[in-house]
């Protein structure tokens, strides 16, 4: 013991008769028995004084109080435990309510939540994906920022930081995630597919802070480790064997719309530099130079086009309060340089929340949060390009695109979208406690958001450049970018753009309104409990878009915009609009009663009754007005007598539940859509009135009855929790096509005329494995079964629909089922075959158009039927370590395709390698020759086009998308407080953070290719390094 330890505790001991009146300050952390608490929900007081704090997400508080005197703790307005001070240091660990623990379980407000139920339970319509809604403060946001799926794995409150406009890290108190039915029957329809309930922070009456938030995010650049692109020796060898094959005519290298190496080779014999001398000689020796630079290039796109960038995340939030007002403020910057070349964006929020006791029995709130964005990013997406670019290009060459010379860092500089956004929401609450059991809560909330969108393509764009590109007769009368007069017979094509650039002008307007009234009862008789709540709810949404396309905008000359008539005649004749006007209303007026009744604690009755009305729907109130409702029964049976016997259990709870719910469709033809349109042809002056959808009046929700079981185990003192939930599903009245006699021209029209039946497990476990007081180590892991199948559903489909990318449904199938021709392997010349519908051998004899469907295979689902997360926790003193992994499973997808990318420019996925070369290959390989000029002479040009189609939709392109990811390992340190003692600084603490770092396990035919990400917007997963940097003052 050092000496200055050894003179405190001898002054602490002299001092024992005046300890009731010495001041200290005491500090500690709290935990729960739900491990997942939400730790800000908590609050410390000093009993009978005003000095009260509400608990960091860590679970850390800091009060001054006198030895003597009782600290209070406090959860939902209700003690939960009380300590006498006595020392500075005072750990607690809080045994919440057994009726709190769900909600708490389910909650990620703190960093080492881990959201284990992060998938919608299963299916629900078949017209279209369902999305989760997201509530902020109680109050809809809407379903448009992102699925469940996000959450795996992931840190909750960074997930909604980068979805939800104004919102950051900093100023989110908790973020919770609702799956079940009756969780989500609260929400009515839009809730269905599951809800994500955020909730800010608040101020903290007695004690004022000051905080900066620092996060810094490290992009790293991609490489082709992680797409499946052949290198340019692979694809340079396919070039050769098509040039072998006789598949590039010289007569069409100078005249075809696209032209990669090979047409760039012959435009260089015709060209000449400084010196007057041809660019490149037409002989055997430089031409074979040529190859072979091409073929050592393997041109890294990656490091061509993305660049090394940091994202810089700010934020300074202040927390204070007094007796009666609480205030909690933050403002956020966040600069984003862009991961490719000519992109970049930036944003800056700031959130006000405030709380105000104008009378004891009554308090008023105010939250306003806004947010402005600017981005800039080229209409070109470099991904894509890279995606679909072959590495034996030249990124210094010109090559073609629509006739016109091309080259894609020019295009990214001239082809760009800026997006400009403001959000604003206002948020008002009033709370008036009527009684000691009463209470009424008034909310107001105004939302709006504006979005103007610039689409330009400057004067040196390929958009521009190709209308104006008639530099041979034949390409003039081949570039669909010029336009004809149809009225005279004998026009020749010409530009409509005889300078200047494009630009598309879109400005979007979203207003939401909510009114809610929510008033609860909740009263004790002895060992019954009674709780109640009735609520009223009226959302207005409104959004109009306004769409403006101008020709001849001189960007050079300050935006100057020539009267092109032409060009807006060519648009007509195109069945396109050069302006247009969109609006669209969507109200929803909403009624809810909720009963909860428990005895002893032991047994519980639920009941929910919900009434929803849409303006989607037709004004009949049977079809606009919607019932839902939930009934549920729980046991607890860890508070019976005989509970006690069953060591090493420490608690168990059974609930059933029952019940109907609803879904909004993403149809909306209640009435006949009836538009304007354009005149048939340029010289008429007639509008005619034409139907975009039949009106179905009789359209209405679609609804869906659960049933289900939900099992919570606790055991060893509660350092094990096992949660099972095992439901069945039956969806009617489901949104499918309704056909018709075609009157007016309309074949379909949509009605509720499909069923559905899904059903799903879903098991929970976590444990402390360890826990010493020094080092600990917590596990949490999920897994996720769900399946559906169609039981109904009319329809007739042809075969080129049933085989299509994005999945089919069909009667007694699952949702997005990916059917396939059948695969009957390679002739001895290495062309594909396959089984026709009568069972015989085809090439290309597959009838695209027949609605015999019988002979095509199912191959799976894309919708994964297993998926879960693992994670672990390991702390050590004031060290915490975390590693997060992801998995998916039963899903299937189809491998790249080849069929119309045998070229000389697009990339090619590296199994082709593998390709039939000489006979006998037929016997080791699936994958079909290069196809030559004698194969066409052959089989017929259209019956070997046909085929190769039909292979890239064979069972021979099947491919699991099973993974295994490790989605995230992290690292934080908070520093001791005897250490920032002598500083300004009250806490401080660091975290690093790396995201997506690699897939652990994928199905090796993938060659490379994410089987989450490689269909998406960005080919590759996401990786990212990040530093979090918290500051206390």
């Amino acid at each position: 013991m050092n000496t200055k330890t050894l003179v405190l505790s001898m002054g602490l001991s002299l001092s024992g008769t005046m300890a009731m009146a010495q001041q200290v300050i005491v500090a500690g952390r709290v935990t729960s028995n739900a491990q997942a608490a939400s730790q800000s929900r908590v609050q410390v007081q000093v009993k009978e004084t005003k000095k009260r704090m509400s608990v960091t997400d860590q679970g850390l508080y800091v009060i001054e109080a006198s030895k003597g005197q009782t600290l209070q703790f406090i959860y939902k307005g209700k003690v939960i435990k009380t300590f006498v001070v006595d020392s500075p240091q005072l750990d607690v660990a809080l045994d919440l309510p057994e009726e709190q623990k769900d909600s708490l379980a389910s909650n990620a407000g703190a960093k080492d939540d881990v959201i284990l139920s992060t998938s919608s339970r299963g299916a629900t319509s078949i017209s279209g994906q369902t999305r989760p809604l997201w509530v902020l403060n109680g109050i809809v946001l809407g379903s448009s920022y992102g699925s469940l799926e996000a959450f795996a794995g992931a840190d909750p409150k960074q997930v909604v930081a980068g979805l939800v406009p104004g919102l950051s890290s900093e100023n989110i108190a908790s973020v919770r995630l609702l799956t079940a039915a009756s969780e989500t029957s609260t929400y009515g329809p839009r809730g269905i597919a599951g809800v994500v309930e955020i909730t800010t922070r608040s101020g903290t009456a007695g004690i004022s802070s000051l905080s900066y938030r620092g996060e810094f995010t490290y992009r790293p650049i991609p490489s082709y480790r992680e797409v499946n692109i052949m290198t340019s020796q692979e694809h340079v060898s396919i070039i050769q064997d098509l040039m072998d094959g006789g598949q590039f005519p010289i007569h069409t290298l100078e005249t075809d719309r696209n032209r990669g190496l090979l047409g760039r080779m012959y435009e260089l014999f015709n060209e000449q530099d400084a010196a007057g001398k041809p660019k490149l000689t037409n002989d055997e020796q430089s031409r074979l130079s040529y190859w072979r630079q091409a073929e050592r290039r393997n041109t890294n796109w990656f490091n061509e086009l993305y660049r090394n960038a940091i994202i810089q995340n700010h934020t300074l939030s202040f927390s204070g309060g007094t007796e009666k007002t609480n205030l909690f403020a933050s403002l956020t910057a966040r600069i984003d340089p862009g991961s490719t070349i000519g992109s970049h964006s930036n944003s800056y929020s700031g959130s006000i929340s405030s709380d105000y006791k104008l009378l004891p029995t009554l308090k008023l709130g105010l939250n306003i949060i806004g947010e402005y964005t600017n981005s800039v990013e080229p209409q070109e997406s470099a991904v894509k390009y890279i995606n679909s670019t072959s590495r034996a290009l030249d990124p210094n060459e010109l090559y073609t695109r629509d006739y016109v010379p091309y080259n894609i860092f020019t295009e990214l500089n001239e082809s760009k979208k800026t997006r400009t956004q403001g959000y604003l929401t206002l948020q008002g609450t009033a709370e008036w406690s009527i009684s000691k059991y009463l209470r009424a809560t008034f909310l107001a909330d105004l939302k709006y958001t504006n979005t103007v969108t610039f689409s330009d393509d400057t004067e040196n764009s390929v958009l521009a450049r190709s209308m104006r590109a008639m530099q041979t007769s034949y390409i003039r009368s081949q570039n669909k970018n010029l336009r004809t007069d149809p009225n005279d017979p004998f026009a020749l094509p010409y530009s409509v753009l005889p300078e200047g650039g494009i630009r598309e002008s879109r400005v979007t307007q979203n207003y939401l309104n909510t009114l809610k009234l929510h008033i609860d009862y909740n009263r004790t008789f002895g060992k019954h409990r009674v709780s109640t709540a009735a609520e009223a709810e009226l959302n207005l949404g409104n959004a109009q878009s306004n769409t403006n396309t101008n020709y001849g905008v001189l960007f050079g000359l300050g935006y100057h915009t020539y009267y092109l008539p032409d060009a807006i005649t060519r648009l007509y004749e195109q069945g396109k609009n050069y302006y247009t006007i969109r609006n669209r209303v969507d109200n929803n007026l909403a009624y809810l009663l909720q009963t909860n009744y428990s005895y002893a604690g032991r047994y519980d009755v639920s009941a929910l009754l919900r009434f929803d009305a849409s303006n989607r729907f037709g004004p009949s109130r049977y079809v606009r007005w919607l019932p839902t409702w939930n009934l549920e029964l729980s046991w607890n049976a860890g508070k019976e007598a005989f509970f006690q016997a069953l060591r090493p259990l420490s608690s168990m709870q059974v609930k059933t539940y029952y019940g109907v719910s609803a879904n909004n469709p993403s149809e909306t033809n209640s009435l006949e859509e009836i538009y304007p349109e354009v005149p048939w042809r340029p010289d008429s002056r007639e509008i005619g009135l034409g139907y975009r959808n039949l009106a179905n009046h009789e359209l209405t929700y679609e609804k869906t009855r659960t049933i289900g079981v939900n099992l919570a185990l606790g055991a060893f003192k509660e350092r094990i929790s096992v949660g099972l939930d095992i439901y069945n599903r039956r969806s009617y009245d489901l949104v499918g096509p309704v056909y018709t006699q075609a009157v007016g021209g309309v074949a379909t029209k949509r009605g509720n005329v499909a069923e559905l039946r899904s059903s799903g497990v879903e098991l929970t476990l976590s444990s402390v494995n360890i826990n010493t007081g020094v080092f600990s180590w917590r596990t949490a892991f999920s897994y996720i079964h769900k399946t559906n199948k169609i039981s109904k559903l009319l329809s007739n489909p042809t075969v080129k629909t049933m085989i299509s990318g994005s999945g089919f449904s069909f009667e007694g199938y699952p949702l997005s089922s990916v059917f396939s021709i059948p695969f009957a392997g390679l002739t001895k010349d290495g062309i594909p075959n396959f089984y026709n519908a009568d069972g015989s051998k085809t090439l290309g004899g597959i009838n695209l158009s027949s609605s015999n469907i019988g002979f095509l295979s199912y191959s799976g689902t894309l919708v994964p039927t297993d998926l879960g997360v693992l994670s672990n926790t390991f702390r050590y003193k004031r060290w915490s370590l975390g590693a997060h992994i992801s998995y998916q499973f039963g899903a299937v997808t189809r491998l790249r395709a080849i069929s119309g990318l045998l070229n000389d420019r697009n990339a090619l996925p590296h199994e082709l390698d593998q390709r039939w070369k000489r006979s006998g290959d037929e016997q080791y390989t699936d994958i079909p020759r290069v196809p030559t000029s004698y194969a066409f002479d052959q089989y017929g040009s259209d019956n070997l086009v046909n085929g190769y189609y039909a292979y890239d939709n064979s069972t021979a392109r099947i491919v699991k998308t099973d993974f295994v990811r490790l989605k995230e390992l992290s690292l934080e340190y908070s520093f001791d407080k005897k250490i920032l003692r002598h500083t300004p600084l009250k806490n401080l603490s660091m975290r690093l953070q790396a995201q997506n770092l690699f897939l652990i396990y994928s199905d090796a035919r993938l060659r490379g290719d994410d089987p989450e990400y490689m269909y998406g917007s960005n080919v590759t997963a996401p990786k990212r390094v990040i530093l979090t940097l918290r500051v206390g003052f």
